[in-house]
């Protein structure tokens, strides 16, 4: 919506058009849009082969965790990359057009990917569907091995984060033709993650519930959980953290008189405590 009123604005035709829940890019327009994964990963490249987008040093050309002091900055403040480019890498991670193949979400992980890239010919524009979208480039929020040009992050379609942004583009040429993109529900495509959340859920009800979380409430947590102890964390093991972090935010704010100076980090390493050396290293 904000790249079709955005061109609007400026008397370009708009490059989206919304049936129905999917979206569907007229090629020919010369509005603005998100770039494609391909489209981004050229820009930020810069035809360099460095590390980072214009540098083989994270602190000249990112903000990352660790030199951000857990904010956004203005764009611009760091180096530019050889396309003239700011902020490709880290201060805030931005959407690209592209689907995820995979659910990250989908506990026996037995999805086979096939790699991440279907074969379309003259115009990579990724999937025609899924649940998840990719965004690029690292954050604040996030440490500097995020903000490389090769890495990618995904996560559930119209879901906000305060680490993910957008950058716009507008055509160079006109695209030979239209694209549609088809979002898939999360309870669609990750029927077996809603099973083992019941089954956690269930097990536990009685004797370790203080709340009865929401299942996007659990998303959200296994993202978390994923960005304080690792994606290596076993299925067992993401369970019951997002399960904690669920249960002790709500006791929390149901206390809150009591937990005024209760920290983000205090809260880790309770649920570090809880699940045990088993599930998270001592050393990450």
């Amino acid at each position: 919506t904000f790249c079709n009123l955005l061109s609007q604005k400026e008397n370009l035709e708009p490059v989206y058009k919304i049936k129905a829940g999917d979206v569907y890019w007229q090629g020919s327009a010369n509005g603005y849009r998100l770039p494609t994964e391909a489209e981004w990963e050229y820009a930020a490249k810069g035809n360099q082969l460095t590390l980072y987008a214009g540098s083989t040093k994270a602190s000249k050309v990112a903000w990352t965790k660790e030199n951000s002091k857990k904010k956004t900055r203005p764009v611009g403040q760091k180096e530019a990359n050889a396309f003239g480019l700011h902020d490709m890498s880290g201060n805030v991670y931005e959407w690209v057009w592209d689907w995820h193949q995979c659910s990250s979400y989908r506990f026996d992980r037995l999805k086979s990917c096939d790699g991440d890239f279907p074969e379309v010919e003259k115009l990579p524009t990724g999937w025609e569907s899924g649940t998840e979208k990719v965004f690029r480039g690292g954050s604040y929020k996030n440490k500097r091995v995020s903000a490389r040009v090769s890495n990618r992050g995904f996560y559930i379609a119209n879901k906000s984060m305060p680490n993910v942004g957008i950058r716009l583009v507008r055509n160079v040429t006109v695209f030979p033709k239209d694209v549609v993109s088809k979002s898939i529900p999360p309870e669609k495509n990750t029927q077996d993650f809603k099973d083992a959340f019941v089954k956690y859920r269930t097990g536990y009800k009685g004797e370790f519930w203080y709340t009865e979380p929401t299942l996007e409430e659990y998303l959200s947590s296994i993202q978390e959980c994923e960005e304080w102890f690792g994606t290596d964390m076993s299925t067992h093991c993401k369970v019951m953290c997002s399960l904690n972090l669920c249960n002790r935010r709500a006791y929390i704010q149901d206390h809150l008189d009591f937990y005024l100076d209760y920290t983000l980090d205090m809260l880790k390493d309770e649920i570090r405590g809880s699940i045990g050396s088993k599930c998270v290293k001592k050393k990450r």
